[in-house]
């Protein structure tokens, strides 16, 4: 399922957060609860435009969540899996080494440590 991914062979951590985002689609909500997130915290980003943005929103909110505290590639793994989105959760497993996710405060740039 690579090609569906990204076009290049070794896509970013970045490229590969925002793919996530991009391809929930619909099933963000259903995606969120799954990673720990409460109804008021739903409701909140639901109030963005483009389900895209939404999505983003979310991630963005989860691994800013508790400071500057390590995210890993796992949670996002398994909560895809656990909401019935093993496809997309295949599509990036094959990408990742493993490594874990950090967001600053000031920034929603993603890299690893």
């Amino acid at each position: 399922m690579r090609s569906r991914l990204l076009p290049t062979a070794r896509p970013t951590e970045l490229e590969l957060f925002h793919h996530v985002a991009r391809r929930l689609g619909a099933d963000w909500k259903r995606f969120a609860i799954y990673l720990g997130f409460e109804d008021a915290c739903i409701q909140q980003a639901d109030s963005m435009q483009s389900l895209e943005q939404k999505a983003n929103d979310i991630l963005v909110a989860w691994l800013k969540g508790s400071g500057n505290k390590r995210k890993s590639w796992a949670t996002i793994l398994a909560a895809l899996e656990t909401a019935e989105l093993s496809e997309l959760a295949r599509e990036i497993e094959g990408h990742i080494e493993g490594g874990t996710m950090y967001c600053s405060a000031s920034t929603s740039q993603v890299r690893w440590l």
